[in-house]
């Protein structure tokens, strides 16, 4: 080899060597950069590794074609046929991540445990800017945490590379009373989720525990007895080779007084949703892949949430946070089957507690016995809500129903008021076989059914009338509240007689 020749092999073997210095210490410097750049990889090389392969043997095949050679033609034609393989691949794939999934599923007909009632989510997320005070902040999403029975919101404070400013509890009990109370955020603890640079919390996350991530809309915040704000990040990894698919990795507890960080593989003693509510979702829309390939492609297997743009679960309609009466924590899912229908027929149950670091199992419980019929839909539910209690929207024009939420097998609860106030609230059967019943917020059943078959009453034997009709003519400050509707029902028929017969 000529001297020339060493010189030139030295050079590139220098380059090499810089190169994978480089690569090396990026690594070991930068464990935020570098974790997020694996994750993006990883996500990627089920379809960017092939495509990279392919490329090669197309420049390999243009070469020998070009020089006549006579592997060129052949080589050409494996290439035309991976290339079509990938793109089946790449339709593949995601039935091989569902599949993974839907291992965790457990179909049965066993009737789902008991919820407890508690305030509308978007009621409690509608509270929060008129509860702040004078907090120059901006609020994140809003969580429920059943331990406390309280709405937790982690309020950002302004800055470029700022932290937490506050965090807002608000304690709305079965009263509608809301009982807001704030811990705020020390100096040392300056880093939250999405921040730049110094203050992002991430970054402090990743130089505890490599190869970790989390979804930003998991996280929420905790107070504890003492007033101290913790954040809470439950944390996933990446799991398989070929197949990538996510698991619970445990979760990271921010402190938000000292700014020390704790990675825990469980969340015993830590309250609310610990599961990271966006893998629940990955793992309960995997029902789709349960019977196969084909029934996935076409669309056949499993349950879908109800297509619905006009319910009131628009906006939430999926992953309830809801406890129950021993203390358990849950997230629960109404759904319906795939394609046209919107009445729900499965409620798909799973431990909202993290206990382990691997895919808890998801329970759906299907509907449809005679024990147990299908429910109606939420807009058919809400619809006949209105229809049955169309004086209470009459004399409170700007109240709305917020939430329909399961409390059993075969039951459920919405609520009537305006976003900053419950009014009432309303109990019935999933499949409407019975009339709604009106309930106060102390928990007083008021009627069940329309005014024309039972009037309103604040007291004595629940859905019996109360008092004489008002008359037609008379002081209205002289009348009762039973007479007062009474009036109010006989109005409202009128007009409907009047609208329809187009008469005066």
């Amino acid at each position: 080899m000529s001297r020339r020749s060493r010189s030139a092999l030295l050079s590139r073997l220098l380059w090499l060597a810089i190169v994978a210095v480089v690569v090396v210490g990026f690594f070991l410097v930068a464990p935020y950069y570098s974790t997020q750049l694996w994750w993006i990889f990883r996500q990627s090389w089920f379809w960017l590794i092939p495509l990279i392969v392919l490329a090669v043997m197309a420049l390999v095949a243009y070469l020998l074609v070009e020089e006549g050679h006579r592997g060129g033609g052949a080589l050409t034609t494996l290439t035309v046929a991976g290339a079509i393989a990938w793109f089946g691949w790449l339709f593949v794939y995601n039935y091989a991540q569902d599949a993974v999934y839907v291992e965790t599923l457990r179909v049965t007909e066993d009737p789902v445990p008991a919820f407890n009632v508690r305030a509308p989510f978007s009621v409690s997320a509608a509270q929060v800017r008129s509860n702040l005070g004078d907090v120059p902040g901006d609020t994140q999403a809003t969580m429920y945490v059943p331990d406390d029975e309280t709405f937790a919101t982690l309020v950002e404070q302004r800055g470029f590379a700022t932290g937490y400013q506050t965090l807002l509890e608000q304690k709305i009990g079965t009263t509608g009373r809301n009982s807001p109370s704030r811990c705020d955020f020390g100096p040392a603890a300056g880093a939250r989720l999405g921040g730049n640079l110094w203050g992002n919390l991430g970054r402090v996350i990743n130089t505890e525990q490599r190869w970790v991530n989390w979804n930003e809309d998991d996280a929420y915040g905790w107070c504890d007895p003492q007033g101290t704000p913790f954040v809470v990040v439950p944390l996933i990894e990446q799991e398989g080779w070929l197949i990538i698919t996510e698991k619970p990795a445990g979760i990271a507890l921010y402190n938000g007084r000292t700014g020390d960080i704790e990675v825990r593989p469980n969340a015993e003693g830590i309250p609310g949703p610990t599961y990271p509510l966006s893998l629940a979702e990955q793992q309960r829309e995997s029902s789709h892949a349960m019977n196969g390939f084909w029934d996935w492609v076409f669309g056949v297997a499993g349950w879908e949430l109800p297509d619905e743009a006009d319910s009131i679960n628009s906006s939430n309609q999926s992953e309830f946070v809801l406890a129950g009466p021993d203390g358990s924590e849950y997230l629960v899912t109404p759904e319906s089957g795939r394609g046209s229908a919107t009445a729900i027929s499965v409620l798909t149950v799973m431990d909202a507690e993290l206990r382990s670091p691997e895919l808890a199992p998801i329970t759906v419980h299907r509907l449809g016995s005679a024990a147990h019929p299908v429910w109606q839909s939420a807009t058919a539910i809400t619809d006949r809500v209105r229809a049955n209690f169309g004086d209470v929207f009459a004399q409170q024009r700007e109240s709305s129903i917020y939430e329909l939420a399961p409390t059993g097998p075969d039951t459920w609860v919405a609520t009537i008021g305006t976003p900053q106030n419950m009014i009432y609230r309303v109990t019935g059967r999933g499949d409407l076989a019975q009339d709604p019943c009106l309930v106060s917020l102390t928990g007083e059943q008021l009627r069940c059914g329309p005014t024309g078959n039972i009037g309103l009453s604040t007291g004595g034997t629940p859905g019996a009338p109360s008092g004489a009709p008002a008359p037609a003519s008379s002081d209205l400050t002289t009348l009762t509240p039973d007479q007062l509707v009474d009036l109010q029902r006989r109005i409202a028929e009128e007009l409907a007689r009047r609208i329809k017969t187009g008469g005066n």
